[in-house]
């Protein structure tokens, strides 16, 4: 991860949607690819994208170390997915 990268997810945790929307770009394509893979659908793989990027920011300062930040919305995802 480099400092760009933390710098945002912490940023995004303060709730500047400017940041949020910086990660949701960097994520978007490979969220959505895992969310196919788990549902087999893509208008289902749609809807877990957009679920887990609103968990992620709704939950956002339930984050506790900006390293784990992808490992933390496949988790999210996961989840969203399999619920």
């Amino acid at each position: 991860m480099d400092g760009t990268e933390r710098e945002m997810i912490v940023r995004m945790q303060q709730g500047e949607e400017e940041a949020f929307s910086w990660l949701f770009q960097k994520y978007q394509s490979r969220v959505l690819r895992m969310a196919y893979l788990i549902s087999g659908n893509y208008a289902d793989s749609e809807d877990i994208l957009q679920e887990t990027f609103v968990k992620c920011y709704t939950y956002r300062r339930h984050l506790k170390d900006p390293e784990k930040f992808e490992s933390w919305l496949c988790q999210i995802m996961t989840r969203t997915a399999w619920r």
